[in-house]
């Protein structure tokens, strides 16, 4: 899997969002609007593994946050093939809201 910018899509029955990411070397960062996120990932030959940790940097009152929550702690699982990142997920706080999300490799 490649270091660069991604574009994510991600939703939970709460709503849904986009926003960039940078993966590079086991470190994940990004944002959307309202919200930044930061954490690690790790790979394997198809699989990806990451946790981050969401927090707010603008007050969106149009667009609550899809957890119901400023701050989360997700646990994400899934697959990758080449530039696309597939993951679902669980953010430790509220963990009965299911998060899916996907990732697609814009460039360096």
């Amino acid at each position: 899997m490649d270091n660069g910018l991604y574009k994510v899509r991600f939703e939970t029955p709460r709503g849904a969002g986009t926003g960039v990411v940078v993966l590079h070397d086991g470190h994940i960062w990004g944002g959307d609007s309202s919200m930044f996120y930061n954490g690690s990932y790790e790979v394997g030959a198809e699989s990806f593994h990451a946790k981050i940790v969401t927090n707010v940097h603008t007050i969106a009152p149009h667009k609550p946050p899809i957890f119901g929550r400023d701050i989360v702690h997700i646990t994400l699982t899934g697959t990758y093939l080449h530039d696309y990142v597939q993951v679902t997920g669980v953010a430790r706080e509220v963990p009965d809201i299911p998060f899916k999300a996907s990732l697609t490799r814009l460039g360096d």
